[in-house]
């Protein structure tokens, strides 16, 4: 088991689709670099549609925190808590951050331990790539918008 330690949370914020947000800093230990995620909130969804339940009292969208409250991660970072966690670097569809700038080929994120690592990195938005340029572990939807696909796919 991999474990990290929580070193600096951010203040909570909001995001453009209404969900809470902080920022929260893991490291390794002495000698490892610190990387920081932000842990959202996810909305509250219908078992059958899946769409988000709205609050009757003021028609927003209802949402929870599913990783753990900015509160939560606060006691664990004074307490020096280890995390089931940890620290992942690998090859992924390559991507740009801005206009004329090499496209980034790798991706760095935290995974925790009930995680499923390409599944992390595909909900990001940045799937794995093999050393063959084949994408691991995602949908082929995800394939599909990926990459350019040359034959026939079945869903």
């Amino acid at each position: 088991m991999k474990t990290l330690k929580i070193v600096a949370v951010g203040e909570v914020k909001e995001a453009k689709d209404g969900r809470k947000y902080f920022a929260c800093t893991f490291g390794g230990g002495f000698g490892l670099r610190n990387h920081t995620v932000n842990i959202f909130q996810q909305f509250v969804r219908n078992g059958k549609t899946n769409e988000p339940i709205l609050d009757e009292a003021t028609g927003k969208p209802l949402t929870r925190w599913d990783r753990g409250t900015p509160e939560m991660a606060k006691s664990a970072m004074l307490s020096g808590e280890a995390i089931d966690a940890r620290i992942v670097t690998r090859n992924v569809v390559p991507y740009t951050i801005r206009e004329g700038a090499d496209p980034v080929r790798t991706y760095t994120t935290v995974v925790f331990g009930d995680q499923n690592e390409a599944t992390v990195f595909a909900a990001a938005g940045h799937p794995i790539v093999s050393e063959e340029g084949e994408i691991l572990g995602a949908s082929p939807r995800v394939q599909l918008a990926t990459k350019e696909v040359t034959a026939d796919v079945e869903f």
